[in-house]
């Protein structure tokens, strides 16, 4: 599992990646990266040599702050073999694709494939943001704007619910995620009042209108909301075998909370 993090902003002078082991929940490499270096500066600015230290200045002051934590969990993976005898076949992280991409590139593990799974978590979190920033769309639209706003939690509870009833069933995982698929791209309808699709999937939805419930499908069709919806979730279809492995990177939110505690404290 990955995650990396920095202080300050994205210009930061320093930064550090860590990975942990999914089972075992261990920190497995935790290298720093560093901009600045006060003896050196000091130093600069006297035009005069730096005195014997112990630098920690091991990245460029014009390379990127943004790719520091790629670069740590690159070489983490370089380093598995040789640290921890074991090789990362599977990374665990957040829809950020640059790192895996640096990883591939890499390519620490001539003959294994890393296969990369999306945080559960991220993946629902960014659902119900991007849903978030479509109810605060412009415009004339009457009551839909609090309807979408208010129905956040109902998709992601859908999402949820469909994820633990194919998890249950006893089929193969491709049967899941095939069926999995079906059910996401349906969720909007069934939220927003449309349910006769639901008939054909059978669970949760017998397919009929509930009593006194309004269909807003066509209003969200008419002011272009609904096809924004369903690209949202056609995300998360795409991401249907992530959902289905159930796989989060806790470990390493938590270890990164720590850290900051322990610094906080510290200063």
């Amino acid at each position: 599992m990955k995650r990396s993090y920095r202080t300050g902003r994205y210009d930061s002078l320093s930064g550090v990646g860590t990975i942990c082991g999914a089972r075992t929940g261990k920190v497995l490499h935790m290298p720093g990266r560093n901009k600045y270096c006060s003896i050196c500066i000091k130093a600069e600015k006297l035009n005069k040599e730096p005195a014997i230290h112990k630098c920690y200045k091991n990245w460029g002051r014009d390379c990127s702050s943004t790719s520091m934590g790629a670069d740590t969990i690159v070489e983490g993976f370089k380093k598995s073999v040789k640290e921890h005898g074991v090789i990362y076949s599977t990374f665990i992280a957040d829809g950020d694709s640059s790192v895996y991409r640096k990883i591939i590139q890499a390519n620490p593990y001539p003959d294994v494939f890393i296969e990369k799974i999306e945080c559960r978590n991220h993946l629902l979190r960014n659902l119900a943001i991007k849903i978030k920033d479509i109810a605060k769309t412009k415009g004339r639209l009457g009551k839909l704007r609090h309807v979408i706003d208010s129905r956040i939690l109902r998709i992601r509870t859908a999402v949820t619910k469909a994820v633990q009833y194919r998890l249950e069933e006893q089929t193969s995982m491709q049967e899941k995620i095939v069926s999995l698929k079906l059910d996401l791209n349906n969720v909007i309808s069934h939220v927003f009042g449309k349910h006769n699709k639901y008939a054909k999937i059978g669970y949760f939805c017998d397919g009929s209108q509930k009593e006194n419930e309004e269909n807003y499908i066509p209003q969200l069709k008419k002011c272009g909301l609904y096809e924004k919806l369903q690209n949202i979730l056609k995300y998360l279809t795409w991401n249907a075998k992530s959902l289905l492995q159930n796989k989060d990177s806790n470990r390493v939110e938590t270890f990164k909370s720590n850290i900051k505690m322990y610094w906080w404290k510290k200063n």
